[in-house]
């Protein structure tokens, strides 16, 4: 999940709080392990806490059973390259967007240029978390593995649909390599050819801090009525009716508040009989 992949901190956090989300019980694991380990507890102590968060949240928890896959989680945790990683945020810069703006193309093709300039920052800055100064890549690619496409369709929100008006992924990239803006390899790979020319500049217009919708970030930008912010953490939001205030996760959030605050009235008035 792209929601998660650069917060694991956060994604670790809310494990804790409300069990396992997924049946991909050691990619959570693995996460937890980091997190403990980014906590400072010492190995024993880590184990401890995943067989003990284990025993709490699996049914029918037997520890022989699941002693590989805990296994598996701290000798991930213990390699020092796989840190936790913690992404508050990107920045877009003003003369990033005049770079996007000056092409000759439709706004779903600017809303893909703009995902991928967002992917690269956010994989460029992950790489940093991991090896340090030892990484300075100065190149600009995308598609090393088709796991790289799922993240640009899912965050950049492009309309999705069987009608041949609706372009996919694909056709898009397609059109914009024919302009020169991208640059399809022999190995493969795209070259984000329009990134070598953008000036430096350290003064972002645009934050995001969602990075499972970076498209509607650039929807906001244009002014798209379709799109608005959530009245609760502000992360853009599709509007699905004039009913629509939040975010899911503000949504379940408020939504949780609500039936503890009835529950909490129903106790209160059950001791008053």
């Amino acid at each position: 999940m792209i929601k998660y992949k650069y917060k694991e901190k956060t994604y670790a956090e809310e494990i804790l709080k409300n069990g396992f989300s997924t049946n991909n019980l050691i990619g959570q694991l693995k996460i937890l392990a980091k997190y403990y380990k980014h906590k400072e507890l010492k190995p024993k102590e880590r184990e401890e806490k995943l067989y003990e968060f284990c025993g709490n949240n699996i049914k029918n928890y037997n520890k022989v059973k699941y002693f590989k896959t805990v296994n598996s989680a701290l000798n991930h945790a213990r390699n020092n390259k796989n840190k936790l990683i913690e992404i508050n945020e990107i920045k877009v810069s003003d003369k990033e967007l005049q770079v996007i703006e000056g092409f000759n193309v439709g706004n779903l093709h600017k809303k893909v240029l703009f995902t991928m300039l967002v992917l690269d920052k956010l994989n460029k800055e992950s790489q940093k978390i991991k090896y340090g100064d030892e990484f300075n890549n100065k190149e600009y690619y995308f598609g090393r593995n088709p796991s790289q496409y799922k993240e640009l369709i899912e965050s950049s929100k492009i309309p999705k649909g069987k009608s041949k008006k609706i372009k996919n992924i694909h056709s898009i990239i397609g059109d914009l390599n024919n302009e020169g803006v991208l640059e399809s390899t022999n190995q493969g790979r795209i070259k984000l050819s329009f990134m070598y020319n953008i000036p430096d500049d350290d003064l972002g217009v645009i934050t995001i801090n969602s990075f499972d919708n970076i498209g509607l970030y650039y929807d906001l930008h244009i002014g798209e009525n379709k799109v608005k912010k959530c009245e609760c953490c502000e992360t853009p939001i599709k509007v699905k009716s004039n009913r629509t205030k939040f975010c899911d996760t503000c949504f379940e959030d408020n939504w949780r508040e609500y039936n503890a605050k009835k529950q909490r009235e129903y106790r209160e008035n059950k001791k008053r009989v």
